[in-house]
């Protein structure tokens, strides 16, 4: 892992606060989300800030099961317009 922080992200208005854990891996394993929340057991995303990487279907499914979405930087920035459950299942575009 070359990056691993947590942050937390202020928001305005209604929306509440969030605490992420930044990791940067190129292929975000399973074993990579379970570590990420190890790290960082009050994270309520995980963010990969690895723009050439991407989650794999084992990692997706594990942070489905856990309710901490595994989100890249473009999907976690439409997803800090939504709060509670609405942030947590936020869904990318599909590209044309």
């Amino acid at each position: 892992m070359i990056c691993e922080a947590s942050m937390l992200i202020k928001r305005r208005g209604d929306l509440s606060d969030v605490i992420a854990a930044i990791e940067y891996e190129y292929e975000f394993s399973e074993e990579a989300f379970v570590r990420a929340l190890k790290h960082h057991p009050d994270a309520e995303v995980v963010i990969n800030t690895n723009p050439n990487g991407g989650p794999t279907d084992a990692a997706l499914a594990h942070a489905g099961s856990a309710e901490v979405p595994l989100y890249g930087i473009a999907e976690v920035m439409r997803a800090l317009n939504f709060d509670g459950a609405a942030f947590r299942r936020c869904v990318p575009r599909k590209q044309p």
